[in-house]
């Protein structure tokens, strides 16, 4: 009982974000017992109450389903990591007197996110999507969108600039 009033919480709190009154399951719905969709929005266990594929979903008329749009932001530093052929001459001197291994320094830019907070990083991706996303009425503020990072750290860096970056914001 308290896992789907806890469901039911958090889904008022989507419905209110998205100022909406209706919410759509678009992925498979589920009957495990702490997360039972059907029990929660009311549906006998095992049949939804309209099955949709995606493309049936977006081109129905009216509209169930808005086509989404991916915006994947990436910097040099992401694609190309850090190792000894990304690392200029002068830094490698500087690591050396430091007493660095330059060969041991061999991150891939998926493994960098994982290990390392770089905070110029996370403020180039919220600027960029700051200035390509898709803006309010006002043509100023980004619309409502869900912004995914690829590590709990990560998340955390991206809300603090994107708080910044947008005065009385409610990013959470």
């Amino acid at each position: 009982m308290r896992a789907t009033a806890a469901f039911i919480i958090l889904y008022q709190e989507i419905l209110d974000y998205f100022n909406t009154i209706t919410l759509g399951l678009t992925a498979t719905p589920t009957d495990v017992i702490d997360h039972n969709t059907f029990q929660l929005f009311e549906c006998e266990d095992g049949i939804p109450t309209f099955a949709y594929s995606y493309d049936e979903a977006v081109n129905h008329i009216p509209t169930l389903l808005c086509n989404f749009q991916v915006m994947k932001i990436k910097t040099k530093f992401q694609d190309e990591g850090i190792n000894k052929r990304t690392i200029s001459l002068e830094d490698q001197q500087k690591l050396i007197i430091e007493g660095k291994e330059i060969e041991e320094i061999n991150y891939e830019g998926t493994e960098i996110e994982k290990k390392v907070i770089n905070r110029g990083t996370n403020a180039l991706i919220v600027r960029e999507f700051m200035e390509e996303s898709i803006k309010d009425a006002n043509g100023v503020l980004p619309g409502k969108s869900i912004f995914f990072a690829s590590a709990k750290h990560m998340q955390e860096e991206s809300k603090k600039y994107l708080i910044r970056f947008i005065p009385n914001t409610k990013a959470s």
